[in-house]
């Protein structure tokens, strides 16, 4: 849906165009619309109709994540994601505070308004939102796979929870990267860690060879 006619509509407004070298970045039709949906601001008709399609969507997946089990209380109702160009991000690093790390869509955003970001010296890695919806959706898709992957060897006994401080069977180790961990949230929405699921070497052999691509819990 999204890769046709609200596609076409921003290539026509041409947000992808090299524009004039002294043209602020938020006045790329593709940034409005961004800071429009995050700061509630009206549209036409058209970007209304992409606002809903968006919000739509975004609401089936979270949808999906709350069956997985994944935690999404802290997703605002007005969301539109931001993804930053790394080169930017880091350089925003070194001079601001650090920036939230991964699992961006259980935390909230560094930066509530892409216009915020930019002013702090970032960059989008698109000035197109429906490219940045679609590789936020495509990291949504990789932590559904990954979590259902692990909640089935869990459920045939390969993948066992562990919690901290106590040992793990013999010869099983933890499930690398994010993947492994499990938090719990608290009244006020904070999260602690209060364990880890663990594999034995199969397991691990195959999360490594069938999952390493496709995997992930990294979202928001």
């Amino acid at each position: 849906m999204l890769h046709n006619k609200p596609k076409w509509y921003f290539e026509r407004l041409g947000v992808g165009r090299n524009r004039k070298k002294d043209e602020p970045l938020e006045d790329n039709p593709g940034i409005k619309f961004n800071h429009d949906v995050m700061m509630s601001e009206p549209f036409n008709e058209k970007e209304e109709h992409i606002d809903s399609l968006i919000h739509e969507i975004f609401k089936d997946r979270m949808d999906k994540l709350d069956e997985e089990g994944v935690g999404v209380h802290g997703i605002v109702e007005e969301y539109f994601p931001n993804i930053w160009n790394e080169k930017s991000l880091a350089k925003a690093f070194i001079a601001k505070s650090p920036l939230k790390g991964s699992e961006h869509f259980r935390k909230k955003k560094h930066y509530r308004d892409v216009y915020e970001g930019i002013k702090a010296g970032l960059t989008p890695v698109s000035n197109d939102p429906i490219d940045i919806v679609l590789l936020k959706l495509g990291e949504i898709d990789k932590a559904l796979f990954g979590h259902r992957v692990i909640s089935e060897l869990r459920g045939m006994g390969y993948v066992k929870f562990v919690k901290l401080n106590t040992t793990a069977p013999h010869g099983w180790s933890v499930i690398p990267d994010k993947l492994g961990e499990v938090w719990a949230t608290g009244f006020q929405g904070n999260k602690t860690l209060v364990g880890h699921f663990y594999g034995n070497r199969a397991v691990q052999t195959f999360l490594e060879t069938t999952c390493r691509n496709r995997c992930t819990t990294a979202i928001w």
